[in-house]
């Protein structure tokens, strides 16, 4: 079971994965517009889906949105040999290189995916302020030396809470499913999301089965404490402890 540092990270042994975009409505994959989408983002235009249904809530909310939209990404079938994977401190330097390729529109954008950490909402004013200075001494950004790349990475701050795939070609798309969509959720640091298709479909039946929700309507979660929920789509709340469940958990995880 994850601790309570770990980090959402995208977990290439499984076949697919469940991502979120957040917005003020339900779309769903051939609904994406490239031509709408905002080349100001951090790996520029394209359709931007999150790791965590947190984030996702957080999108919407700044979009003045209250939707979460849920899909299965095929990463199983996917070309992975076209991602960029950004995904752990040692390439924090590919990380914010790739940011400064797109601000400094020099990047051949020819892949289908591109997975890395979400900078936080001060981006475009980081980029702008060393941007600024490079220009006053003649320079792009992309001529600045690593040690100050890195500086720049570490001020935009990547949020080491989640990650981002952000799908660049519309035959990207073709390997996202949508699922459904739902109202985006408030939540503290102390809650963390766990994917339903990576939880043992029996602990998710005895949990759903003893307080009598719809398994397919249910977000399965846990708390730091180890407090299991179940979070339905109208926000009401189940609570099962921990202890119930970790044996019947661990043997059908490692199962999988």
């Amino acid at each position: 079971m994850p601790d309570s540092n770990s980090h959402e990270r995208i977990n290439r042994s499984k076949r697919y994965i469940l991502v979120f975009h957040g917005t003020d409505r339900t779309i769903k994959t051939e609904d994406f517009d490239f031509e709408r989408s905002n080349r100001d983002d951090d790996f520029g235009a394209g359709a931007y889906f999150t790791t965590t249904f947190k984030a996702a809530s957080k999108w919407a909310q700044a979009k003045k949105g209250n939707v979460v939209n849920w899909y299965l990404f095929h990463q199983g079938s996917a070309r992975l040999d076209k991602t960029i994977t950004i995904n752990d401190t040692e390439t924090m330097l590919k990380w914010v290189n790739t940011i400064i390729e797109f601000v400094e529109e020099s990047h051949s954008d020819n892949e289908d995916f591109i997975i890395g950490d979400t900078a936080d909402g001060m981006a475009a004013s980081v980029i702008y302020e060393y941007s600024r200075n490079a220009h006053r001494n003649g320079k792009t950004l992309m001529d600045l030396d690593d040690d100050t790349k890195l500086e720049m990475a570490a001020a935009l701050n990547p949020d080491s809470f989640d990650q981002q795939i952000a799908v660049k070609t519309k035959k990207g798309l073709n390997y996202l499913e949508f699922i459904d969509s739902g109202k985006a959720r408030n939540m503290d640091d102390n809650w963390f999301y766990v994917d339903p298709a990576f939880v043992a479909a029996d602990v998710v039946a005895l949990m759903t089965e003893k307080y009598g929700i719809p398994e397919d309507r249910a977000i399965v979660e846990f708390t730091k404490s180890n407090i299991f929920h179940i979070i339905t789509e109208d926000q009401s709340v189940a609570q099962l402890p921990a202890e119930e469940l970790l044996r019947l958990y661990e043997k059908e995880v490692k199962k999988s």
